[in-house]
């Protein structure tokens, strides 16, 4: 999470309220009261943690399962203070239903998903757009989150390094590791909101992006 991101939540969000963090099993949120995630507790932290303080979640409030399965999360509407989900979004099959179920749980939180000028410069990870694991273009709006599937073109090494247009010669004139530090020092790798009562995602506008995506699947698909 970004690190100004996890000072303004730590300012802003209660002592007393209940935090819940889905998807934190690789960088946990050390505020969270609940964790929801695929992955055990026992091997949390791959990548660190998100603040300073001790852990307010364990074992008993460390909740696995798949966020994905179209099954109600195992909390009441609005039972939540405050939701984290950082750099989650992009990797998981259906976005729009953990947007979905964050909406029911949560009065309030925060998203946060790779920034467009990362996840489209080619060479920022190795020799593709972006990162290779990731499924999702994501836009975060005032009011509506935007997801785009993120075609396999553009994580095919050969097809991303010579896509019409350009030449070997082209190519090797791009410092690919500019983009990156440029991305990261100007604090652009990141996007992020907060969201309040109703949310970013309301439940027309939920159906209305599972159209988009299914429309974007079948026309990546006929590309393919």
């Amino acid at each position: 999470m970004d690190p100004r991101s996890v000072e303004r939540i730590l300012y802003t969000v209660p002592e007393t309220a209940v935090v819940l963090d889905v998807g934190g099993w690789g960088k946990c949120f050390t505020r969270a009261d609940w964790v929801l995630d695929r992955m055990p507790y026992e091997t949390r932290g791959l990548y660190g943690k998100d603040g300073d303080g001790p852990e307010r979640f364990g074992r008993g409030t460390w909740v696995q399962r798949d966020i994905c399965d179209k099954q109600p999360w195992p909390f009441d509407d609005k039972s939540i203070d405050f939701a984290v989900c950082s750099h989650t979004l992009e990797d998981v099959r259906d976005p729009v239903w953990v947007c979905h179920e964050l909406n029911r749980v949560a009065r309030a939180g925060y998203i946060e998903v790779p920034s467009r000028l990362e996840e489209q410069s080619f060479g920022f990870q190795g020799k593709w757009a972006g990162w290779d694991h990731h499924h999702w273009l994501i836009d975060v709006g005032d009011c509506r989150i935007d997801f785009t599937l993120k075609h396999y073109l553009m994580t095919e090494v050969e097809l991303t390094e010579y896509l019409a247009g350009f030449v070997r010669e082209e190519l090797a004139k791009w410092d690919h590791r500019r983009i990156r530090d440029a991305a990261r020092e100007n604090q652009q790798g990141t996007s992020g909101a907060i969201w309040r009562g109703l949310g970013h995602v309301r439940r027309g506008e939920i159906r209305a992006l599972s159209r988009k995506v299914r429309k974007s699947v079948t026309r990546l698909s006929r590309l393919s």
